[in-house]
């Protein structure tokens, strides 16, 4: 099996390599050169007690992967080595790489950024503690599948900021002017408290969610309670 994982969501990506990496235990190899030679060395190799192997490739840009030389040997390569691709941003349509997996029949997964309408109107909305609207921007970030793990961060974020208006810490007058003024809007609407208990609650979803506790979709649903 042969993945390529791109986009600019690369705490979504990332999230995807670390499932992978949990899932062959130790036997993982990074490979950061383009040498042939130690590619197949790593991929050929036997493992007595894990005969399953991965072989992650990263690289944060494209440009990075100079020589590709070692694409034709994935054709030939063993069946218990698996070998994932992490780029971190998008791939052009003109990208070797991304020609190569699909002519291959390679799983290839994009990963893109948020679609800011949805995203960033059910954040004012929760926080503007407008119920309805706030639930109707959640049925279509679900519907979209979102990174749910980067909508609760931004919750913690919008929340983090409004507590430094009310407390008055210096970081916040450095917001740009529209941000302050819907913040110190927002910020008539909760105590200290609630926002202390709302950052500690996304935390622990957070924590619960990554560690299979709880569904992510299920956790966001309780912080909009919370709120409205």
């Amino acid at each position: 099996m042969v993945t390529l994982l791109h986009g600019e969501d690369t705490v979504a990506s990332r999230q995807t390599l670390i499932e992978m990496r949990q899932t062959y235990s130790d036997c993982v190899f990074d490979f950061s050169g383009n040498d042939l030679t130690e590619f197949v060395r790593m991929a050929d190799g036997q493992d007595f007690f894990s005969p399953k192997k991965l072989i992650v490739i990263e690289a944060a840009k494209q440009a990075l992967l100079k020589d590709l030389s070692y694409l034709s040997y994935l054709e030939s390569k063993p069946d218990t080595t698996a070998v994932v691709f992490w780029v971190g941003e998008e791939l052009s349509p003109q990208s070797e790489l991304l020609k190569v997996s699909q002519r291959a029949g390679w799983r290839v997964k994009l990963f893109n950024r948020f679609n800011r309408s949805y995203v960033f109107n059910f954040i004012d909305a929760l926080f503007d503690r407008q119920r309805t609207e706030a639930l109707s921007f959640l049925t279509k970030l679900l519907q979209s599948e979102e990174n749910l793990f980067g909508i609760i961060a931004l919750i913690v974020y919008r929340a983090r900021v409004i507590l430094w208006s009310k407390l008055g810490v210096p970081s916040f007058s450095k917001l740009k002017p529209f941000v302050r003024s819907k913040v110190t809007k927002q910020a008539k609407l909760f105590s200290e408290g609630e926002l202390v208990e709302l950052i500690e609650t996304c935390c622990q979803l957070e924590q619960e969610a990554k560690t299979g506790v709880v569904d992510p979709s299920l956790g966001i649903l309780k912080v909009s309670q919370l709120l409205c």
